[in-house]
């Protein structure tokens, strides 16, 4: 078993890194190691080397180890391989287990900022593996380590992989594979572990759910009328549901419980009306036991129930300003941050059962976690990104997009911006902007430039929030990454 280590250690070598309000110490790895060597466990160290390192970064005496912005170490300075050893140097004795994970996943923007020079001699995945190199030499020669890593940044250089010492495990995460280009990647690790002397491992995800009653967990619709009626009982989890067209295509989305000031009885309703004429299944994705007769109320309606709380699948019309409609249907358009490319664009002309990837893409490159929002008075595209903290770019048309300006300072991934009504009054609305860790900043938006009234509030208190995103249903809603912390 493993824990996974960036900044929250408490270092002696390096005491600022660690957060005081929680870091894992010296004596919490040693018990750690004594307490599971009985049940026969043994305890996988690991240590981020590469990327996401944004939290050291921030901390001034370390600024300077950057290779371009936020989070990546910079592999041509040498006090880079000196902070690596020095923490490497207070964990390792303490793990009995020969080998020792240095992650190096996510290493977005290499080659752009300090190695650009030597990227351009010897290409980026060049860079990557020299700096993989020294890390197995110092674990190796050093600390007596047999080296893992992540593969995700390795298998976009196949023809590099030659140089990495053959006897270190490359790791798929199920993540990486879920979020970036699903089984593709694990695929392709398969074939080149199954072509190489690579040994190949897995970081498996498991979920148990009761299987509950299988011959009624779908049902057949040819659509009439405008709203299926989706019976999901109160005081139940959210549920993720399917609709699968004839030609196997496939639609999933989330159906959310009801809440207390609804009207009784099962209300879940979503617009069908791009598939009035054809005959889908609606099934439930977890075959929950509630869910067991739950498809043999669903119902055809001609009106909408309107509850602010209900979630509905609606595809809202825009003014087609990008010009990828291609029928009578409003195109979808989808950004996404591409792995070393930066914000892409895809767009659907299904209602979103299949996407086209914009062949001009990245339309912003070398940005992180691109979120767009619709600015009505300028009328014209947002898009808040991920670079130098959180900048701001526009477009007409979803293509073509201005440089990146005005950035806010003090931001990390994940960045939003919206509207909303001070004390519920439309008459007073202020501009939220946070990012990662969920502090935010109120202040005033023209389209362009954020310009924040004081400084940034704690929005949680806790300590394992992260990653929120925002979506809009007549009121602005905010679900997080809900991270495992001490």
């Amino acid at each position: 078993m493993t824990y996974y280590m960036e900044y929250q250690y408490a270092f002696k070598k390096h005491p600022k890194i660690g957060p005081a309000n929680g870091s894992l110490t010296a004596d919490d790895l040693t018990a750690l190691v004594a307490f599971t060597k009985p049940l026969h466990l043994d305890i996988l160290g690991n240590q981020q080397s590469f990327g996401h390192h944004g939290n050291l970064l921030r901390i001034p005496e370390y600024a300077y180890l950057s290779e371009n912005g936020p989070d990546i170490l910079t592999p041509v300075k040498e006090e880079t391989y000196q902070l690596l050893d020095d923490l490497y140097s207070e964990v390792c004795p303490l793990l009995p287990f020969p080998w020792f994970n240095v992650c190096c996943d996510e290493t977005w923007g290499l080659g752009t900022g300090t190695s650009k020079e030597l990227a351009a001699q010897i290409g980026v995945g060049g860079v990557y593996v020299g700096h993989i190199r020294r890390l197995h030499d110092l674990l190796e020669k050093k600390y007596h380590k047999r080296m893992m890593m992540w593969g995700d940044i390795i298998l976009q250089h196949p023809d590099k992989l030659g140089e990495i010492p053959n006897s270190n495990p490359l790791t798929c995460q199920p993540d990486f594979v879920n979020r970036s280009i699903m089984k593709q990647t694990l695929h392709k690790a398969l074939l080149i572990a199954a072509a190489t002397v690579f040994p190949l491992g897995t970081c498996p995800a498991q979920e148990a759910k009761p299987a509950g009653d299988a011959t009624l967990q779908k049902r057949e619709f040819a659509i009439e009328k405008p709203y299926l009626n989706l019976p999901v009982k109160r005081g139940t989890a959210p549920h993720r549901m399917r609709l699968t067209f004839p030609d196997g295509n496939r639609l999933e989305f989330n159906i959310c419980t009801p809440g207390a000031n609804d009207p009784p009885g099962f209300w879940s309703p979503v617009d069908v009306t791009a598939f009035k004429g054809k005959t889908v299944t609606v099934a439930w994705v977890d075959k929950l036991p509630e869910n067991s007769r739950a498809l043999e109320r669903i119902e055809q309606t001609d009106t909408l129930h309107d509850a602010g709380s209900i979630y509905q699948e609606k595809l809202r019309p825009r003014l087609n300003l990008s010009g990828f409609k291609t029928g009578e249907d409003p195109a979808v358009v989808a950004a996404w941050f591409s792995t070393r490319r930066g914000a892409c664009i895809a767009y659907s002309n299904d209602c979103g059962r299949t996407f086209t990837e914009f062949k001009e893409n990245p339309v912003v490159p070398f940005v992180g976690d691109p979120k767009m929002i619709w600015y009505a008075p300028g009328k014209h595209w947002v898009m808040a990104v991920n670079w130098k903290g959180i900048a701001f770019t526009t477009s007409p048309d979803l293509k073509k997009w201005s440089p990146l300006t005005n950035p806010i300072e003090g931001f990390f991934e994940c960045p939003e911006i919206f509207e909303i009504a001070v004390d519920g009054n439309p008459a007073s609305k202020k501009w939220i902007l946070y990012a990662g860790d969920g502090a935010y900043a109120v202040g005033a938006f023209d389209g362009k430039k954020f310009t924040p009234v004081g400084g940034k509030q704690p929005y949680n208190f806790g300590n394992a929030y992260y990653a929120s995103q925002t979506f809009n249903n007549k009121r602005t809603n905010c679900v997080a990454w809900t991270k495992p912390r001490r």
